[in-house]
């Protein structure tokens, strides 16, 4: 077997002191801390803290597990722990930070807290998918340990949301955005070639479901975050092959997607089988909660669909598409409008052809860019 993987359960609303073991459990299976950390080793942990939301949304990292983590590493010696984050577009860090909890573990602990969107450094990539150079947080060369401590996640951009996706917050918000406006699956493998986390824990306490908690109590880790992700992808109910970042990782020698050469310890997938609801991959699935838009399909990918959603209804409760009697949307490539058009937003890379008309850009594109859009109105 190649890639080991470790699952493990933890009860109902656990405590530091389970969590803490827990942990402790899914290291053993991996061998042990004495063979991630050496004495005077700066470790940098990486929790998912994107937005201004507090732990019972189950939005970020439980800062539960951020503590624990932080204790082990204490108790294992090591002096020099940071917490970093770059939290997503248009959003503070800090306030992030704060809202989840993750700032009081900081505090509590001595670990130092890190806001990654100040000073960063460009990379080269070796046989890049998309892009040859990518800026990270130059605070991300600086450590010797990267613990990845991301969400369980389905979210709309991509089907899942775990260990591969949350190094983008060790990105610039500059280069978030050129992710998006190129082919981000590509983008986050070119990130996972140059950014390479010693270990990933994923925080599967609560899960994150289409942007609500959903209690599922477990933690999955492992040293090769594409079997991490793998297996986390397949207790949801995901299949790999389905994420295309996943699948492109896989195939380009990043890690272990195949479950036949993934060693599961602890518990078994089947143990811990807990399906997620996954964003709806075609426009019909929600056209009809929002009658005040009119979709102009294309043949539209799953990412820039499956965005829209959730453009709008963010959009519907911040009271934007009351502006609009028809909102008229295009999407897809396959969209070809002669004299329609003037009032009609087009949105996604593939849809460039407009870019002189209402354009958003992105693969898929950014919702909040959409409801910024919406906000200055459409002339």
């Amino acid at each position: 077997m190649g890639s080991v993987v470790a699952i493990v359960k933890t009860s109902s609303n656990p405590d530091i002191a389970e969590i803490r073991e827990k942990v402790r459990e899914i290291v053993n299976y991996l061998g042990g801390w004495e063979k991630f950390l050496h004495t005077g080793d700066r470790v940098l942990l990486k929790p998912n803290a994107g937005v201004v939301a507090g732990p019972e949304t189950a939005r970020n990292t439980d800062p539960r597990l951020v503590r624990a983590v932080v204790l082990e590493l204490q108790q294992c010696g090591i002096k020099e722990i940071f917490i970093g984050e770059s939290s997503v577009v248009g959003v503070n860090t800090r306030e992030a930070l704060n809202a989840s909890g993750i700032e009081q573990v900081a505090r509590d602990t001595g670990a130092v807290l890190l806001d990654l969107k100040g000073e960063y450094i460009e990379v080269t990539v070796q046989k890049p998918l998309q892009l040859s150079r990518i800026k990270i947080a130059k605070r991300t060369l600086e450590v010797d340990v990267i613990i990845n401590l991301p969400k369980l996640k389905t979210i709309c951009a991509t089907p899942v949301s775990l260990g591969m996706k949350n190094l983008k917050g060790l990105l610039p918000d500059i280069e978030k955005k050129r992710f998006h406006y190129t082919d981000l699956n590509k983008a986050i493998v070119d990130l996972n070639k140059v950014i390479k986390p010693t270990l990933t824990i994923i925080d599967g306490i609560i899960a994150s479901e289409m942007y609500s908690s959903r209690e599922t109590n477990l933690l999955v880790g492992g040293t090769d975050i594409v079997a991490v992700d793998s297996v986390g992808a397949r207790i949801i109910d995901v299949k790999p092959d389905k994420v295309d970042y996943l699948r492109l990782a896989a195939e380009h020698g990043l890690g272990e997607s195949n479950p036949a050469k993934i060693q599961v310890k602890g518990c078994s997938i089947k143990e811990v089988f807990q399906p997620l609801t996954q964003a709806p991959d075609r426009y019909t699935a929600f056209a009809n909660m929002f009658p005040e838009v009119r979709i102009i399909d294309g043949g539209a990918c799953s990412g820039c669909v499956s965005t829209l959603y959730l453009a709008l209804k963010n959009s519907r409760d911040r009271g934007l598409l009351k502006k609009y009697q028809e909102l008229k949307i295009a999407i897809g490539p396959r969209v070809e409008l002669n004299s329609e058009g003037n009032d009609v937003i087009f949105l996604g890379n593939c849809l460039k052809r407009y870019k002189d008309r209402h354009f958003i850009p992105g693969c898929p594109f950014i919702f909040l860019d959409f409801m910024t859009y919406l906000e200055k109105g459409i002339k």
